[in-house]
């Protein structure tokens, strides 16, 4: 009996160490990195170009300028934003089968006075 019952446990030990190996194999999503601004945001006496990067390799950039959560159905980014009045411009990185990054925002004054 006590032979048997130590073999039970040795094979339900046996299951759940494969069970736990096959987990840790499934690829987990990564997160994208956090877009970056240049310029920062900040006070300027002239319009600005705005450029957005971000360091994940084949990250797409969403965008947007008028204060909404970016989103997949945002603007991507794909050439720099002319910023000629104050504007707030936000922005996310996307990526298929990885979590999108945080949203980081900017805020651009333009006084021409």
């Amino acid at each position: 009996m006590c032979n048997r019952t130590i073999r039970y446990l040795a094979f339900i030990f046996t299951l759940l160490m494969l069970s736990g190996c096959l987990e840790i194999s499934q690829p987990s999503p990564d997160s994208v990195a956090l877009p970056v601004f240049n310029p920062p945001g900040g006070t300027y006496n002239i319009s600005q170009f705005v450029t957005i990067t971000c360091s994940t390799t084949g990250a797409t950039i969403r965008f947007t300028t008028d204060g909404s959560e970016p989103n997949i159905n945002s603007d991507v980014f794909d050439e720099p934003i002319h910023v000629n009045q104050t504007t707030i411009i936000k922005a996310k990185g996307i990526k298929t089968n990885w979590a999108d990054s945080g949203t980081v925002s900017a805020q651009y004054v333009i006084e021409t006075d």
